[in-house]
């Protein structure tokens, strides 16, 4: 059974010009499949493995999560599979915030970020990260807007 750790391993690397094309014309079938089942798709599709009689059924759920991972490799993207609930420790929280392991350590005993820990290290939930990361996203917006705001009042010059 493949694990996400062993998938991310396989996606890790880049991929090649010929793979991204192949990925962008697949995932482009993918969604015009799916946009043929306005009320839902069947609970299960048939794969079938090209050049074999192989055929694999899957859940229905597997093409949302394939048809994006397919637009990743058609980016040239390095892409990775986890677990919403996976553990990260802090390097790879770090990493995945785009901030220095320090300042997630302090974002993290200041209780901005819930975490655990495991002995002596920290680890942090996936879902916990992206959670952080929305609302960030969601308060920078909104400094944006407030800034363009105050611009338009003292009549800055900027339409």
């Amino acid at each position: 059974m493949w694990q996400p750790q062993i998938v991310m391993e396989i996606f890790n690397g880049k991929s090649s010009l010929s793979d991204q094309a192949l990925a962008l014309k697949s995932s482009k079938q993918l969604e015009a499949v799916m946009k043929k089942y306005p009320e839902g798709m069947p609970s299960t599709v048939e794969v079938r493995i090209e050049g074999t009689k192989e055929r694999i059924i899957l859940p229905a759920i597997a093409l949302g999560m394939m048809a994006g991972l397919l637009n990743l490799v058609a980016s040239g993207m390095r892409a990775s599979l986890v677990a919403n609930e996976q553990e990260m420790t802090t390097q790879a929280a770090a990493d995945f915030l785009m901030v220095s392991r320090p300042h997630l350590v302090s974002l993290l005993e200041s209780n901005q970020i819930p975490f655990r820990k495991v002995g002596s290290h920290r680890r942090v939930l996936l879902q916990d990260l992206q959670a952080f990361a929305a609302k960030r996203k969601q308060e920078q917006a909104e400094a944006m807007a407030f800034l363009a705001e105050q611009a338009q009042e003292l009549d800055l010059g900027y339409e």
